[in-house]
């Protein structure tokens, strides 16, 4: 059984992966979508507001949050606080929720 850090550690990577290998090709202006087709006004503003930059920043910042909540053999931790029953993890990894490695122990 995975970790709730493993766990959100793996998935910031995975998002971080998508976002790098669209990077480059979503901010080529012929690649953009078919608004119309993809819902119209809303799916236009979708996309400006969550493009593949905000998705890296995510990700910096999940890791950034999941970092201070790892031991690192740091004392100051609790490992079962860390791994299922910290708030702000939970919170994390709530978005991922339909991943089939979540563990409905996680459900906040």
């Amino acid at each position: 059984m995975t970790t709730l850090a493993g766990f959100l550690a793996a998935r910031i990577a995975e998002d971080e992966e998508i976002a790098n290998s669209l990077y480059f090709a979503a901010r080529i202006p012929e690649q953009i979508p078919d608004f119309y087709a993809a819902g119209g006004p809303a799916a236009e503003q979708f996309w400006k507001r969550f493009d593949t930059a905000r998705a890296l920043r995510e990700a910096e910042a999940k890791r950034a949050i999941l970092a201070e909540h790892t031991t690192d053999g740091n004392e100051d931790h609790d490992d079962d606080y860390v791994n299922g029953d910290c708030p702000t993890l939970l919170a994390l990894a709530a978005v991922y929720r339909g991943h089939a490695d979540f563990d409905p122990a996680w459900e906040a």
